[in-house]
């Protein structure tokens, strides 16, 4: 079992569903984090337009 913290290197499941292959945790999450850094983190953004932006 990983730790927090800790990336893993196996895929797991829910159910059916794949979370994010391993490999790609990484690289998807620096994507992420750069795409709230371009979007202020949301600070400031008001319920509706947090709501509408799922």
């Amino acid at each position: 079992m990983k730790r927090a913290g800790e990336l893993r290197t196996e895929d797991i499941f829910k159910g059916d569903i794949p979370f994010c292959h391993f490999e790609y945790i990484e690289k998807m999450g620096n994507e992420l984090m750069a795409a709230l850094e371009g979007e202020k983190y949301l600070v400031g953004l008001d319920k509706a337009a947090f709501v509408d932006r799922g």
